[in-house]
């Protein structure tokens, strides 16, 4: 079933930062590419897809936290290992140059 696309937030209109956002995955001419849904503004690339997914559920926190302006950070509830299996179980392989989508959720951590 999909789900509605969620609003791009914005500083002015978005205070409290989500518990959850999507972290979308493409991957171009070799490149690997993170982006967040519901917000605007982040792109992660890089040739390493590990350091890319990496970096991006970081990046996620970081941005949405600069867009919120409070200390925000996200955590994925699936491996690194099971992510790359989704990515082959959607398009065969993880090095290909054909545009292909495959997102996770990625949830806020609770302060201690």
């Amino acid at each position: 079933m999909n789900k509605p696309a969620a609003e791009p937030l914005s500083i002015p209109e978005r205070k409290i930062a989500p518990e959850q956002v999507t972290l979308v995955y493409s991957t171009r001419d070799g490149l690997h590419l993170f982006s967040i849904l519901e917000v605007q503004g982040m792109v992660v690339l890089d040739h390493d897809l590990k350091r890319a997914f990496e970096a991006g559920v970081k990046g996620a926190g970081q941005l949405v936290g600069a867009v919120c302006r409070e200390r925000v950070e996200y955590d994925v509830d699936i491996t690194f290992e099971e992510f790359e299996q989704k990515i082959e179980r959607q398009v065969g392989t993880v090095n290909t140059n054909r545009v292909v989508t495959v997102s996770c959720e990625i949830h806020r951590l609770v302060a201690a």
